[in-house]
């Protein structure tokens, strides 16, 4: 078929999907969505906890509040101070739990601070500046907690944990447990079968905190309930 006799040509539907299958496309659309602001138009400032001796304070000051203080609009802003000053950005870290803060001057163009802290203990900071000698609060940030750097101080929680699961633990610790039911409990509970025993070690009923004997008792001689 001569090039001429191509001219009009007009492929199917189904040859057009066939071919699409080896288009590559020139160029992918990806949707991001609508790009995240810098800022939030807002004042407010957020503690986050890094480690039981470690704070983190946040904020953002483009709600107005800082500029209105600044000019004069906040009421209680002293007379004496001139229009125009700037004023010194301040953070004020109050431990709650013993009653007690610290003030840091922080530089003007930051968004964050970090901290010191004591374990178990609440926390909560404040941002503002100051005009002369007076501090004034902008906003205050949610109460966080640091938790505690040591081991836990429950000591009657009844912790389960599959016979299979602790099977494999032990055995990653090179625990033998036919010798262990040899040594342990055989010489006492000789009447009782190894297979007994293995199962009673391994129980679920037996890891959530009961005595072994008892639960070996139960599987020798039954419950004693009677129906």
């Amino acid at each position: 078929m001569s090039s001429d006799s191509l001219q009009g040509f007009e492929p199917s539907e189904e040859q057009k999907v066939e071919e699409s299958k080896y288009t590559v496309p020139q160029e992918v659309y990806l949707d991001h969505g609508p790009p995240l602001p810098d800022k939030y138009g807002v004042d407010k400032i957020r503690l986050l906890i890094q480690d039981p001796n470690t704070l983190v304070a946040q904020w953002e000051l483009t709600g107005g509040a800082r500029e209105r203080i600044v000019a004069g609009g906040n009421p209680d802003r002293p007379s004496k101070i001139p229009s125009g000053v700037e004023g010194q950005l301040k953070l004020r870290l109050t431990d709650i739990t013993r009653n007690r803060s610290i003030v840091q001057d922080i530089d003007p163009f930051a968004d964050n601070w970090w901290f010191k802290a004591e374990p178990d203990t609440d926390y909560r900071i404040e941002i503002g500046i100051s005009l002369g000698a007076n501090n004034y609060w902008i906003a205050r940030s949610n109460i966080a907690h640091t938790p505690r750097n040591t081991v836990s101080d429950v000591v009657d929680a009844e912790w389960m944990l599959l016979g299979d699961k602790f099977r494999s633990l032990l055995e990653a610790g090179s625990f033998d447990e036919s010798r262990y039911l040899v040594s342990h409990l055989g010489a006492s509970l000789g009447a009782v079968s190894s297979g007994m025993l293995s199962e009673a070690l391994f129980s679920g009923a037996l890891l959530s905190g009961q005595n072994i004997y008892g639960s070996l008792s139960v599987m020798a001689f039954g419950s004693g309930e009677t129906r």
